[in-house]
């Protein structure tokens, strides 16, 4: 307890000397944000993700000085303007950002992590940007501990589900009964299955999504086994 009383005295006398808006708490400020952004954006990077070490950091800066400014506006232009209005369009205007790391690879789409740590990058910066240090700091350690450490936990949880949705593609439509009762047969039972509006890479085939339940004493490499065993096949993707 007199721990954690510390820390928040720490906080608070950060946020009393630099929570302003002169020079060195603008200084202060830009550096936080600087140091906060530049570690988790180091994480990303280091994933080859589409948005690294600068973007983040870059992101982190403009979010800190929309918050800055709003906070000049009020102190010294007039104390009527709203606060966050810049910083309800800084949220905004990162989101069209973030759509820019998001792409569809196959059936896959991937680049949301790093949509979302982008905006959650911005927030911090707003954090930093009004002073409310104790936030931005737990929330930078908050931010790195799920993009650096619970991809594993998921890789793990993934391996050990027995739910799978899979896309399929045959090379002819008349044997889509065929190959569910195939699948029915080896004792995976099928969920849901879809056809799928955008048709085949083959003429004359189908494609469809399958939702799948793998049964307890089989592995999932058995299962990929069976589903790619099919005679007319030569299409899997695991959604």
């Amino acid at each position: 307890m007199i721990v954690f009383q510390s820390i928040d005295n720490f906080f608070l006398q950060m946020s009393s000397n630099f929570g302003g808006t002169g020079f060195s708490a603008v200084l202060f400020k830009l550096i936080v944000a600087t140091v906060l952004s530049g570690v988790i954006g180091l994480e990303r990077g280091s994933r080859r993700q589409t948005a690294g070490f600068r973007t983040y950091i870059l992101v982190c800066i403009g979010a800190c000085i929309a918050m800055m400014t709003d906070q000049y506006i009020v102190e010294f232009i007039s104390f009527r303007a709203d606060p966050a209005r810049l910083g309800a369009q800084v949220i905004t205007g990162v989101g069209f950002l973030g759509a820019g790391t998001i792409v569809l690879a196959g059936r896959h789409v991937v680049g949301l992590t790093t949509a979302a740590g982008l905006w959650a990058s911005a927030c911090l910066g707003l954090a930093v940007g009004i002073g409310y240090y104790s936030a931005a700091f737990i929330a930078a350690l908050l931010i790195l501990v799920v993009l650096a450490f619970l991809p594993k936990l998921e890789d793990k949880v993934l391996r050990e589900s027995r739910v799978y949705t899979f896309h399929i593609e045959l090379d002819d439509a008349r044997k889509y009964m065929e190959y569910i009762a195939t699948l029915k047969k080896a004792g995976i039972n099928v969920r849901k299955n879809t056809i799928s509006k955008t048709p085949a890479l083959v003429e004359g085939g189908i494609s469809f999504r399958v939702m799948l339940d793998r049964p307890d004493k089989m592995k999932p490499e058995e299962m990929i086994d069976i589903l790619n065993g099919f005679d007319g096949i030569y299409l899997l993707e695991d959604l």
